[in-house]
């Protein structure tokens, strides 16, 4: 009785951010040193990215994803926004750094972005239990 209740929105939260990831959203560019090459990779795909590395981070999930800075501009700053869900019992700053440097590694190796930072926020801990499907 003295627990708060339990929010039972938490998967349509997770799934509206995967909705919005999908979206293609803006168009980030590519230096190429042939100035007729147009290259880039959509906001989406970036996103998507950025949410893959939950794989490497076991026991946490990844929700909404965002990008801050103009993107649209090669070498601006950006700074990446996540939020994200952990296992009761996991060291919260542990995952996070896990995190982190698993996001650090994916936008390395596939973009040009400048990342100026990678701010995670751990907005809920979950039971074994509530971790629909979960066997990590």
């Amino acid at each position: 009785a003295a627990e708060p209740p339990v929010d039972e929105n938490w998967v349509d939260r997770i799934l509206s951010g995967i909705a919005m990831d999908a979206r293609a959203g803006r168009r980030i560019p590519f230096e190429s040193p042939d100035p007729h090459v147009d290259l880039a990779i959509t906001e989406g795909a970036v996103r998507g990215l950025t949410r893959s590395a939950e794989n490497a981070v076991p026991g946490l999930l990844v929700g909404r994803c965002r990008l801050d800075g103009d993107v649209t501009q090669a070498g601006a700053p950006i700074r990446i926004e996540i939020d994200a869900s952990a296992l009761h019992g996991q060291s919260i700053p542990k995952v996070a750094a896990e995190l982190r440097a698993e996001v650090d590694r994916g936008l390395r190796a596939h973009t040009e972005l400048n990342v100026i930072a990678i701010d995670i926020a751990i907005k809920d801990v979950r039971e074994v239990s509530s971790w629909a499907g979960e066997s990590r």
